[in-house]
């Protein structure tokens, strides 16, 4: 076993330099908020394609590598739903056809059917993809935060 450094995939993936107007964000990872492999081992990643309030072409992606080989396969670009800038691809799960997306900028998920690359966002404005006001956090039955108010309470821990 190596206890080298390899990057993956080989190639310019993971050199996105965003001071250089030139870079080309649709191949290149801008901003990884996740990677999952699925049972044929292939790691799927996540590139919300956010930096600061730069936009890029086809920034968000989801981008399926093939280790056997060490490239990527396949790119999803997110770009025909049109996002806005607060759109921020989060997490993923892949299924026999579909990739699922949860989206937390705005708050959706978003659909990619992996055989024909067509992308749909779904519950959108939906009470379920937002945030609950307001937020009561309970731990042991105490609350511990309550958005309403601002205090600061000591917690002890027997």
């Amino acid at each position: 076993m190596s206890n080298t450094i390899k990057l993956i995939p080989d190639g310019d993936c993971n050199t996105f330099n965003p001071t250089n107007s030139s870079e080309n964000s649709e191949k290149r990872f801008v901003n990884v908020n996740a990677i999952l492999t699925d049972s044929n081992d292939n790691p799927w990643v996540v590139d919300s394609g956010l930096f600061g309030s730069r936009t890029f072409v086809n920034r968000s992606k989801l981008v399926k590598i093939n280790l056997n080989v060490n490239i990527v396969e396949q790119i999803y670009y997110t770009s025909s739903l049109n996002p806005p800038l607060e759109f921020a691809l989060n997490d993923v799960r892949i299924g026999s056809r579909h990739a699922y997306l949860t989206e937390s900028g705005l708050g959706s998920v978003v659909i990619i059917n992996l055989e024909n690359d067509q992308v749909r966002r779904v519950l959108y404005d939906h009470p379920s993809t937002k945030f609950a006001d307001p937020t009561i956090v309970r731990m042991e039955g105490r609350i511990v935060l309550d958005v309403r108010f601002v205090f600061v309470k000591a917690t002890l821990f027997h």
